[in-house]
């Protein structure tokens, strides 16, 4: 079985997670794309992720990413919401859904997913998100006490290969 040196030699494997504690207030409804901020860094293993909204790879091989969200301000005419994982080698599709059929009564919608992709040393990774077909209303809801850790953006490496 082939080794990863790189692992070796820095003695842990990268990974992070971080949150965002502040509403992200009507970032999109409209159409507009908006890269999340996630400025509450609860680990970072290799100080690989920036503190805002990228994580850069430290070593080549694939990677586990996973999300959160809490969206509030989500209009029935909304028809059409995305999350998109953007890396150097390619961008994903985290969810792509009619967010005015599933929100709830209250125009509240949450979503969590993760993937596995590739990633080469130095690719980074970062997310969009998107709602169309509404005002420009749509708020990231963040976290409103310690315990609680919506949104996040989290990382980690899974194999060397």
């Amino acid at each position: 079985m082939a080794t990863n040196n790189a692992i070796n030699q820095i003695g842990v494997l990268p990974s992070f997670m971080a949150v965002q504690n502040a509403d992200q207030a009507s970032v999109t409804g409209d159409g507009s794309v908006y890269v999340p901020q996630f400025t509450n860094v609860v680990y970072n293993a290799t100080s690989s992720f920036d503190g805002t909204s990228t994580f850069t790879a430290p070593l080549t091989g694939k990677y586990c990413f996973g999300v959160h969200f809490q969206f509030t301000n989500v209009a029935a005419g909304m028809t059409i919401g995305y999350c998109q994982l953007i890396t150097t080698l390619a961008t994903y599709n985290l969810f792509f859904l009619n967010p005015g059929t599933m929100r709830a009564a209250n125009n509240i919608l949450t979503i969590q997913n993760s993937i596995i992709v590739p990633m080469t040393a130095t690719n980074t990774a970062s997310l969009n998100i998107a709602f169309l077909n509404g005002a420009k209303a749509v708020t990231i809801q963040g976290a409103t006490a310690a315990a609680s850790r919506t949104p996040f953006f989290s990382g980690y490496m899974i194999s060397g290969i």
